[in-house]
């Protein structure tokens, strides 16, 4: 499998130095000069990236925490019901089985609910983060004098004075130390 990966990251290297160098020589321009990120490091390190997974799981402690609080509720109710069953007359216990459905799907709902907002907040994060990184990384490069940036992950071997991974880490902290995720309030069941 590993073998199969370098192979092909050798190959897309290949390719994108021969289309940039060919292409160079025929319209006569100079041959493409590379700066390479490591995009990894990147989102691994920048303050964003903490902030906003710090963020996530906040919220996601948050609602497990409420997620709990309700269904012991639920269980509590329908021990309840269960206890009263022979007291209650069977229409009267069938309604009452009827509304602990409704309940329960509407806990399931609100956890759906729940789970797509993280989500949604998490992908409005990371679009942030991406464009930003995207923008910082293109002026970085052209003020280095590159016409090329390459993914560390993507190729094999690359001068280290090429590496722009740092700089553009220490200007995206500068520019976007966090991002703040918009949640949308649910309404409980």
């Amino acid at each position: 499998m590993r073998t199969e990966t370098f192979r092909i990251a050798f190959y897309a290297f290949a390719f994108v130095f021969f289309c940039t160098t060919a292409s160079a020589e025929s319209k006569n321009l100079p041959p493409a000069i590379a700066a390479v990120v490591d995009v990894q490091k990147i989102l691994q390190d920048s303050l964003a990236a903490k902030n906003v997974q710090k963020q996530i799981d906040a919220q996601r402690a948050k609602f497990q925490l409420e997620t709990e609080k309700e269904e012991n509720a639920l269980r509590e109710a329908e021990q309840g019901l269960a206890k009263e069953r022979d007291g209650l007359s069977t229409d009267v216990y069938t309604e009452h089985e009827r509304q602990m459905r409704n309940r329960t799907l509407g806990i399931e709902r609100n956890f759906e609910a729940r789970r797509k907002m993280l989500d949604q907040g998490f992908a409005d994060a990371k679009a942030v983060l991406s464009k930003t990184l995207q923008d910082i990384t293109e002026t970085v490069a052209h003020e280095h004098g590159a016409t090329v940036i390459m993914l560390k992950q993507q190729i094999l071997w690359a001068d280290p004075t090429l590496d722009v991974t740092d700089e553009v880490l220490s200007r995206l902290n500068k520019k976007l130390p966090q991002i703040n995720i918009k949640m949308q309030p649910i309404d409980k069941p």
